[in-house]
Parts: C-alpha cells; sequence; structure tokens
C-alpha cells in the first residue's frame, strides 16, 4: 500500500494570514464581536479540511483525501487508462478546481499527476511525490491487468475440460421387417409314414 502525505504550505499560511487579520480588525471594533467568533470558527474549520493532502493506492483504489479525512475521494484502478505527469499552472490555485478538462486536487506546490479514465473523465492529483506516485499507480494497473488475463485464461481452460463430447451418430435402426427367404427344414419329411412301413 501506498500512502504519501503532503502539506498545504500556502493553505495553511494564508488561512493562518486571515485569522490574524481579522483578530487585529475585531481587536479595533468597538461594540459586539459576534460575527469575527463566526469567521475564527470557519478559518479553522477550513484549517483541519485543507491542511494536508493525503494519498493512498490500494490494490484496487485511488484515494484523496483532505485534512482529517472530511473530504475524500475515491477511484477504482480498474478503470485508469492512462498516467502522465503534469505541471499545474500558477493561476490554477488550490483545493478542489477545475482545470479545463479535469478536476484539480492539490493542497501546495506545482506537480500532479493526471489519472485518465476509461469513461474519458480526468483527475489532477497534486503531489511533491510525482515520481513515486506514478509508479505505484502504473505497477498497480499492470498488476490488474496480469490478473485479469490470467483469470480468463482459467476460465477458458475450465471450460474447455468440463465441455461434454458430442453423442456419437445414432446407428441406423435394424430394419425388423426384412423378408428372410431361408426356408426352415420340414422336420416331418424324416418321418416315416405309417401306411409305408406295411
Amino acid at each position: 500500500m501506498y500512502i504519501h502525505r503532503q502539506f498545504g504550505w500556502f493553505t495553511v499560511f494564508a488561512l493562518t494570514a486571515m485569522a490574524v487579520w481579522f483578530a487585529f480588525v475585531a481587536a479595533l471594533s468597538p461594540g459586539d464581536r459576534g460575527e469575527f467568533q463566526s469567521i475564527f470558527l470557519m478559518i479553522a474549520a477550513l484549517q483541519l479540511a485543507f491542511y494536508q493532502l493525503t494519498t493512498i493506492v490500494t490494490e484496487s483504489t485511488l484515494t484523496v483525501r483532505y485534512g482529517i479525512g472530511l473530504l475524500a475521494f475515491r477511484f477504482p484502478l480498474s478503470e485508469i487508462t492512462q498516467i502522465t505527469e503534469r505541471s499545474v499552472p500558477w493561476y490554477a490555485g488550490y483545493g478542489i478546481r477545475w482545470v479545463g478538462d479535469a478536476w484539480l486536487f492539490n493542497v501546495s506546490g506545482n506537480d500532479a499527476i493526471e489519472v485518465t479514465f476509461a469513461s474519458g473523465r480526468k483527475v489532477w492529483v497534486g503531489t511533491d511525490d510525482p515520481d513515486g506516485l506514478a509508479a505505484i499507480l502504473r505497477l498497480r494497473m499492470d498488476e490488474l491487468r496480469r490478473n485479469a488475463v490470467d483469470v480468463d485464461n482459467d476460465v477458458a481452460s475450465q471450460t474447455d475440460d468440463t465441455a461434454e463430447p458430442l453423442d456419437p451418430e445414432p446407428d441406423e435402426t435394424t430394419n425388423t421387417d426384412v423378408n428372410d427367404d431361408s426356408v426352415s427344414p420340414d422336420v416331418s419329411a424324416d418321418v416315416e409314414s405309417p401306411t409305408d412301413s406295411k
């Protein structure tokens, strides 16, 4: 199993700076500061949700999980057709973004792996270990293909072994009505007539 965690330095820094700014504004604001408490809670929730990105590759799935796991996305490896290393443009930002023809999952940096599925759908998974993630995904995909071929071969061999032999052609039925011209011997011809013996 492959597990890799990438800390979202930019995300954490930006949210922390935002919290400090609102704290400064709240300190200078007279009166009730209740709305600032709601803002602080929202920033804290975003910190927990997006402070890191965890990428998990098992034997059958690719999972992308944010923060403490409130947001997680799971993709079956059996549907992946292509793995490509990509560079995320600076304007794409971080978090969950649409980048033209794919969804981007990212928290930091500009390296990503583009995963293409059989349906044509694409996702970009941000990572600071693109070589390792691409290698393990390709390895799992090859293993799944080999296992699928082995299963097909086993099914084919079992089908051949259990195939019932064809019934032989039935013999032609014997015609019991054929005339028999042979004459059975006349047993009475050998017996002397009583009149002849006299």
